[in-house]
């Protein structure tokens, strides 16, 4: 189902209006940035750039005890740059390997944007994840 604010607003608004609806929730603080975000992509880039955080916030929240999220876009020239920090659990480097179908989904969409994909992460030191897609 495409969330209306998507549609009408764009990816920023329908981010914040997401992050908002999850923290009401549980007690997750999510805090959303955007530099650069004046206008509106493609809508099927909006549409992926949605899904892929979403997923991202998704797995904060089921996996990583996190009480924090930072997601942080910036667009310059022809490039957004998407990151995705938490104060969780991190990934366990074994449970990396085995990448669950949400992991696998949103490696799916950055391939499919063109974009690269890197996760930085501690055991019990949170996780970075960052995305860069042309645009």
């Amino acid at each position: 189902m495409m969330p209306d604010a998507l549609i009408k607003f764009g990816v920023m608004n329908a981010l914040l209006d997401l992050a908002g609806k999850l923290e009401t929730y549980g007690k997750l603080s999510i805090n959303i940035q955007g530099i650069g975000m004046n206008y509106r992509f493609e809508s099927g880039i909006e549409i992926a750039i949605y899904r892929i955080i979403q997923e991202l916030l998704k797995n904060v929240i089921k996996h990583a005890n996190a009480s924090e999220v930072l997601v942080h876009l910036a667009q310059h020239d022809n490039q957004l740059n998407i990151i995705v920090e938490d104060d969780g659990s991190g990934i366990e480097k074994d449970r990396k390997k085995e990448d669950g179908m949400g992991l696998k989904n949103v490696e799916s969409r950055v391939r499919y944007l063109n974009g690269k994909i890197e996760y930085e992460s501690v055991d019990k030191s949170g996780t970075i994840v960052t995305i860069d897609i042309p645009v």
